[in-house]
């Protein structure tokens, strides 16, 4: 008898030796599980960033096509602004021509303001020779004039 003693004996010291061997199993899965726990939630929040970022990389995008829109606009009216723009040369030519312009416009009045003190010369020449002629003419028989 003493070995089936012996054999349940033995079996039974395997059994409890397997019992604790599966319970240090145990804890560790459930230490594995736990940090597995935290992984998950770990990954839920970078899963959520994630989502943030691509709903702010939408926005971006679309803001980027808006901004995009109105640079092939303002590009078609700097294209127009340069059509009808008037270059340092053109605006130097321009400054020259009305210079001399201006010139000529003195000269003239120059001229204009001679010609008057000219003409207001002859004028009074003219009242003085005309009046003078009225008193000569009786003098030499002709009839005067008024």
């Amino acid at each position: 008898m003493t070995l089936i003693y012996h054999e349940q004996y033995t079996a039974g010291i395997m059994a409890d030796e397997i019992m604790k061997k599966l319970k240090e199993h145990d804890d560790r899965f459930d230490e594995i599980k736990k940090r597995l726990d935290g992984h998950d939630d770990q990954l839920e929040t970078i899963a959520l960033t994630v989502a943030d970022n691509k709903e702010r990389l939408d926005r971006v995008e679309h803001t980027t096509g808006k901004v995009a829109e109105r640079l092939v606009g303002m590009e078609s009216r700097l294209e127009r602004v340069e059509q009808n723009m008037v270059t340092k040369q053109d605006h130097n030519e321009m400054m020259n021509t009305l210079d001399e312009i201006v010139k000529l416009v003195r000269k003239k009045d120059e001229e204009t303001t001679f010609m008057s003190a000219h003409v207001k010369r002859v004028e009074e020449k003219t009242d003085k020779n005309t009046a003078d002629i009225q008193k000569i003419k009786p003098l030499v028989g002709l009839k005067a004039t008024s």
